[in-house]
């Protein structure tokens, strides 16, 4: 049992879900709600855990010091073994993205490239400031994905943009998790480049803000969205709870699908 624990926290569990949530709620935007949908998440699925084998395979050092659960740290597998999973999975996450649109396959060859430039040497641009774009990058990729075939009309290309920010600037918060490792290995994150109290300090003010930002779009939710940045705010900067700002996210990004269809988005 502890062995399973292990692997499925490796898997990212919670964040491939966000991102199968994004391919079907970008299905129920635009319509696109049939057989597709399907072969759509399992493409995601598979790219998001191509990405988050990666980033257990190159941040090893960063989760031994942090004591994270990771298959590998924990000798369940031998990195050969462990690397080809992660291509296997990238490779299936093509194979499932060309079934209908080729245009999905390009967004999930830009997730493929996003998540290998973020963990991968030479690049790895996960040691710089704000990888959090990548999140945000990621998101939209998802929610395309599931609109494919779609028309990126202004109103739309305007929602997506403000998502992006939103995504990217709160989930700045998630480099808390690593500071101590980041830190003893030269990682820059607000947590690193500040101390750990006036990062969570910024982080969290930067987390409320990515709650103020929707209401551009969304001004009839102003209680709901100010009501839930604060509980957010401080969940993270008491109790350092992120896992409960992922779900109360999504539970945000239903109410707001759900306002953007009754808007004939």
């Amino acid at each position: 049992m502890n062995k399973l624990k292990i692997w499925l926290n490796g898997m990212k569990i919670l964040r491939s879900f966000y991102a199968i949530l994004l391919v079907i709620l970008g299905g129920y935007l635009a319509d696109n709600l049939d057989v597709s949908i399907i072969l759509k998440t399992f493409a995601i699925f598979c790219a998001w855990e191509y990405t988050a084998i990666l980033n257990n395979i190159y941040d090893i050092k960063i989760d031994k010091l942090s004591k994270k659960e990771n298959p590998l740290l924990c000798k369940l597998v031998s990195r050969e073994t462990y690397l080809e999973i992660g291509i296997a999975f990238g490779i299936a996450s093509i194979v499932f993205s060309y079934q209908f649109f080729p245009f999905s396959t390009l967004l999930i060859l830009s997730s493929l490239m996003l998540g290998t430039i973020y963990s991968v040497p030479p690049l790895r641009l996960r040691r710089y400031p704000f990888p959090s774009c990548f999140i945000g990058a990621g998101t939209i990729i998802s929610l395309i994905l599931g609109m494919v075939p779609l028309e990126l009309t202004t109103s739309r290309i305007i929602t997506l943009l403000i998502i992006f920010l939103v995504v990217s600037i709160g989930t700045s918060i998630k480099d808390l998790e690593s500071y101590e490792a980041d830190k003893r290995l030269g990682i820059n994150t607000i947590f690193t480049i500040w101390n750990k109290e006036k990062g969570k300090k910024i982080a969290s003010l930067l987390l409320f803000s990515s709650f103020l930002i929707p209401l551009v779009i969304f001004p009839n939710y102003i209680i709901i969205f100010i009501s839930i940045g604060i509980v957010s705010t401080i969940l993270f900067y008491k109790r350092e709870d992120i896992k409960i700002i992922i779900v109360l996210v999504m539970i945000l990004f239903l109410l707001c699908a759900s306002s953007l269809k009754a808007s004939h988005f």
